[in-house]
């Protein structure tokens, strides 16, 4: 018989997340909430040995041949939800490693004329939310259950942001992958998580302009996604003293940055094209377009905008009505910028 006699449901499971506290690396203690529909636990990437050397086990391995260490290890956090006007501030820099700037808030990716611009920061820098953020996973948390873990000095290496105009009340979604080579107080006191936003951010917000290379069309859905590698560099802080673990550098975008937008439109006049753009090569690849994407609010408040893309993928989608289904990935080009996105 269970020596408690209470039954738990997956709604007691909570995720948060926060800017860091004060310094790249040091753990948030109160966090904005996440609304999920799943939660699933963070996988620690502890390095674990079995039969080191001299091990003397027969058939099974002894328990004395196991070794697990923490220093040095990169844990990888998976969380999706919808998205809120909080969260934009959070999670949109961080992706980017860029800033929002402006009124409204505002991220600008320029084109690159002199080689890459790779975003560098050091442990232990001031912290800044588009440089690292802390995650929280709150278990049942009740007395006897040590159950919740904090991760700080995470860096959000992947993003999607998506809206169907028939799911989730037009609701936008996101699913995020982060990383983070900072070691943890495993199964910690809980985080303070805040209260679930009800301040949903909307499709239905891009009200204005609907653009697909030049043309206005009739959309049905679309994912933003943007992939951003980290790699952590040494194993001290900027002052050269020994930390167990930590990272000394952060390094984004190595490989490279990427930005794809794929969706679905009503099929319509002057898309036709498309299919040839899709075969080109060089230059000839991004169209003579210089708004591949273009969704736009009335007020300039809310904007998504490519200005130049190549077409990875292209198919028709037969839903309702005969749609085209593209995938785009931005690239960069002689004109001002390759990304912008609004949100205030």
């Amino acid at each position: 018989m269970a020596t408690d006699t209470k039954f738990w449901s997956s709604n007691e499971l909570e995720v948060g997340v926060a800017v860091d506290a004060t310094n790249v690396g040091t753990a948030a203690s109160s966090f904005t909430a996440i609304e999920t529909e799943s939660v699933t636990f963070p996988t620690l990437g502890d390095y674990r040995v079995e039969r080191r050397g001299g091990a003397t086990s027969g058939r099974f391995v002894s328990e004395g041949d196991l070794f697990v260490y923490e220093p040095g290890s990169i844990h990888e956090i998976s969380v999706s939800g919808f998205m809120t006007e909080e969260l934009q501030l959070l999670l949109m820099p961080n992706v980017t490693g860029v800033a929002m700037t402006g009124d409204p808030d505002t991220i600008t990716i320029a084109k690159e004329t002199t080689g890459p611009a790779n975003l560098t920061f050091v442990q232990h820098a001031s912290a800044a939310n588009h440089l690292t953020v802390s995650f929280a996973f709150n278990g049942v948390g009740e007395t006897g259950f040590a159950d919740s873990i904090i991760l700080p000095g995470c860096v959000i290496t992947s993003l999607t942001l998506s809206w169907d105009a028939n799911e989730d009340g037009g609701r936008l979604k996101f699913d995020l992958t982060a990383q983070t080579r900072v070691p943890t107080a495993s199964y910690a006191t809980a985080g303070t998580i805040g209260a679930y936003s009800t301040n949903y951010c909307y499709g239905t917000s891009y009200n204005s302009a609907w653009k697909l290379f030049d043309v206005e069309c009739f959309y049905k859905s679309w994912a933003l996604t943007i992939d951003n590698p980290v790699t952590f560099l040494g194993g001290s802080d900027a002052t050269a003293t020994s930390v167990a673990g930590e990272p000394q550098t952060y390094v984004r975008s190595i490989p490279e940055m990427g930005i794809t937008f794929a969706s679905v439109v009503k099929y319509d006049t002057g898309l036709d094209g498309l299919w040839a753009d899709s075969r080109n090569t060089g230059a000839d690849a991004t169209n003579d377009s210089t708004n591949a994407v273009f969704i736009d609010s009335s007020d300039d408040s809310k904007q998504i905008h490519i200005e130049k893309a190549s077409i990875e993928e292209i198919g028709w989608d037969e839903g309702d009505f005969l749609g085209l289904s593209t995938t785009l990935k931005a690239r960069n080009h002689g004109g001002t910028n390759i990304f912008k996105y609004v949100w205030g």
